[in-house]
């Protein structure tokens, strides 16, 4: 689909200072407004799929929670199709660009936006260049990165694993009890937990029927959908519960026909995950800005 396909019109270019001739950047704003980027994203598969999870909300939170529509920038080449996107919604924007001619653009946009953002991500390579290039836009960032890895082979461990179920809204305290020990979601209170487990997926690995682990799928794209939030309560560990939460999610991924993602940040991990049959297919990383900064 050409960018200017939309039925609806598109809206108008914005300059883009070192782009060849023809090339040119367009802004939608809200999910309805940019198919094209839809089709870019998808058709980019798992190195889409960040921004892709980003645009789409298909795990929208309840309205209490839910953030403003994204915005969406797309650089549009010659021929009017789609080279690059970058979505941004509440403050993170996160950028997919797999032509190398669409990295002036790309760089437009990020400086453009950078006030607004308090985290950008972006495919390592785009990240190393823009540290080369233009090291003043990531000025008093602190960084980190992630492995993007993709279900090839399910493959069950033959030991003994703990038992799962599918988790529900009433289970809100226990997983907030299982998550309190991790840094990123040790302060969410109850009622954040109850809304998670009303529009995310979650399974639960239990011992003598008490829940000691937890694995969600934390986001969806494009008939993907990504393995995370994996937790399990420390006093339960080696025994399996973290690996049979992330399996039972895996699993429902498979029969649901759902291409089945995970990221992990630990190298340390990726062992265990490659063990279960996800194999590497991306890396990203994520920049945030201390607030005011």
């Amino acid at each position: 689909m050409r960018f200017d396909d939309d039925p609806r019109g598109a809206p108008p270019a914005c300059p883009a200072p070192g782009l060849p001739a023809g090339w040119r950047l367009v802004e939608h704003r809200g999910a309805a407004a940019h198919p094209a980027a839809v089709d870019f994203l998808t058709a980019q598969g798992p190195s889409g799929f960040a921004a892709g999870a980003l645009l789409d909300g298909l795990r929208h939170p309840p309205p209490s929670r839910r953030p403003d529509g994204p915005v969406v920038a797309a650089v549009i080449g010659p021929e009017g199709a789609c080279q690059a996107v970058v979505v941004r919604r509440a403050g993170r924007a996160v950028s997919c660009a797999p032509l190398p001619d669409a990295w002036p653009a790309v760089l437009d946009v990020i400086r453009a936006w950078r006030p607004e953002l308090d985290r950008l991500g972006l495919p390592v390579t785009l990240a190393d260049r823009l540290a080369a290039e233009s090291p003043e836009v990531l000025a008093g960032a602190d960084g980190y990165s992630v492995w993007l890895t993709r279900l090839q082979r399910p493959f069950r461990p033959r030991r003994l694993l703990p038992p799962t179920r599918p988790a529900r809204v009433s289970d809100a305290a226990a997983v907030q009890a299982i998550t309190r020990h991790v840094p990123w979601m040790r302060d969410d209170d109850l009622d954040r937990w109850r809304e998670r487990l009303r529009w995310q997926r979650g399974w639960l690995a239990e011992l003598d029927g008490r829940p000691i682990a937890v694995a969600r799928w934390t986001h969806a794209f494009a008939g993907a959908v990504e393995v995370g939030g994996v937790a399990c309560d420390p006093a339960a560990r080696r025994r399996g519960a973290a690996t049979a939460a992330v399996v039972a999610a895996a699993e429902a991924g498979v029969r649901a026909r759902r291409t089945v993602l995970l990221s992990y940040g630990d190298p340390e991990l990726g062992p265990l995950y490659h063990d279960l049959g996800f194999e590497h297919v991306g890396r990203h990383r994520f920049l945030a800005w201390p607030e005011g900064a």
